[in-house]
């Protein structure tokens, strides 16, 4: 694949003041980064397979390739057109664990032309493998779920003698990512569970049984971070959920900065057992039951609500590229408190979603808006990923205002921002599969990777 003659151009004309950074992907997290450098003069060349929301940016020259995690090498040839223009090396963020592992696996040819902070192969293989990655939590003193990683249908049988049900069939393995249309599937109990095992697992030991951590929505919390090329934390800052898409295993539709030191040291000492370092964004649930952090998932990039970090005054984006062209900055924690970031398309499916069930009323959502302070898609100075997007936020938005709720009257008066809680199986899903949205560019990485959060 040739690159063409006007990027050929723009490419060798390049200052070195501001090194090129080059974004792997083109979701709202990718656009996160073409706003934040891009408005600092970085100039900034974004690859994605198709066009999406950060494509649309002003800040950016986008390049459509091939899918990375099937074509390795097209991403290397092209990789290496466009360092051999640089004057200078440029800087390389990947935005989706498949950008990841592409980088990480071939640091070796990238580095020729470019610089980036991502962690050793056999740390991003560790992460992305589920059952590794949460013994090596375990080893390192961390509450996991309850979790099983069954190969046979038999385990399976013996494992539904000990498991609290409702349970998790969760896939981990790309083979398995495929076999279902959503994140997890449900079992209420142990029939059920044999017979998700039966129709969906033709990938042995591709999928694990773990129980589900009781507690509303909002009780998922974040630690977004950058650790520098030593292993050591330069920024960071904690968060979590409001609302979320789908409720109980989507994606973070409104998110907020909290304060949460005890989660922090926990993800430090997590992240210090895969020697970590690059940009990171660690989920937890807090158990209701006893008010204790378990670990759900770590993901070795930035996350879908990047931009939540950046509002509240830790740029990670702008932070590391600093720190990986040699301009090296102040370390940084949250400086903001309470700052709301809101992913547009996600809410009004989340509204929609909620009036169904009654759990909010269109007056509660509408004042639990009036405090965001970020954006996913809008900005006045960058306003085409937006309206990029107008259409599916119009046909989610009328959705949700024709929304009946099911639910008895009394449940309406759920305090805004609080999902349904994990007990039971939502109605319509009992024996189902959770649903995959159809949510276009707002969640697309994450969905891809096969993890529906952060």
């Amino acid at each position: 694949m040739k690159i063409g003659l006007e990027l050929d151009s723009w490419l060798r004309e390049l200052p070195t003041r501001r090194p090129l950074a080059v974004v792997l992907g083109g979701s709202v997290n990718a656009l996160s980064y073409a706003r934040s450098l891009g408005r600092r003069g970085v100039p900034v060349l974004l690859l994605d397979t198709s066009k999406r929301a950060a494509t649309a940016s002003r800040y950016v020259r986008a390049l459509i390739v091939a899918e990375a995690a099937d074509n390795p090498e097209i991403w290397l040839d092209v990789l290496g057109q466009i360092g051999r223009r640089l004057q200078v090396p440029g800087v390389v963020f990947p935005t989706t664990d498949g950008h990841v592992e592409f980088v990480a696996r071939h640091a070796s040819e990238l580095s020729s032309w470019f610089r980036f902070i991502v962690p050793a192969t056999e740390d991003v293989t560790a992460i992305l493998d589920k059952a590794e990655q949460y013994e090596r939590a375990s080893v390192a003193g961390i509450r996991i779920p309850i979790t099983w990683h069954p190969t046979t249908l038999t385990e399976v049988q013996e494992i539904a003698c000990a498991m609290p049900f409702p349970c998790l069939l969760k896939p981990f393995s790309d083979v398995a990512r495929e076999t279902i249309r959503g994140k997890v599937l449900v079992a209420s109990d142990a029939a059920e569970l044999e017979s998700l095992y039966r129709s969906h697992c033709s990938d042995p030991g591709g999928f694990v049984v773990q129980e589900i951590v009781p507690g509303a929505d909002s009780e998922l919390f974040g630690y977004l971070a950058f650790w520098d090329a030593d292993g050591r934390e330069h920024s960071w800052l904690t968060k979590r959920k409001v609302r979320q898409f789908p409720s109980r295993f989507g994606t973070g539709a409104t998110q907020e900065t909290v304060d949460a030191p005890e989660l922090a040291e926990l993800s430090r000492r997590l992240l210090a057992a895969f020697s970590y370092r690059g940009l990171v964004g660690i989920e937890w649930k807090r158990d209701e039951r006893d008010g204790t952090f378990c670990l759900m998932e770590i993901n070795a990039r930035t996350v879908i609500g990047n931009q939540l970090a950046i509002s509240a005054g830790v740029d990670f984006p702008w932070i590391a590229y600093q720190e990986i062209t040699g301009t090296s900055m102040a370390k940084t924690s949250a400086v903001a408190a309470s700052v709301t970031w809101v992913n547009e398309e996600l809410e009004v499916l989340a509204l929609a979603q909620l009036r169904r069930d009654g759990a909010i009323t269109l007056a509660q959502w509408a004042r639990s808006m009036l405090g965001a302070r970020s954006w996913a898609l809008w900005s006045w100075r960058d306003p085409k990923p937006f309206l990029m997007r107008s259409g599916a936020l119009a046909r989610g938005l009328y959705r949700a205002l024709r929304t009946v709720p099911v639910r008895p009257a009394g449940t309406a008066s759920a305090p805004p921002g609080v999902g349904l809680r994990t007990e039971g199986i939502p109605v319509g899903r009992r024996g189902r599969e959770i649903d995959r949205p159809s949510i276009g560019d707002a969640a697309h990485d994450d969905l891809r990777g096969g993890v529906l959060a952060r």
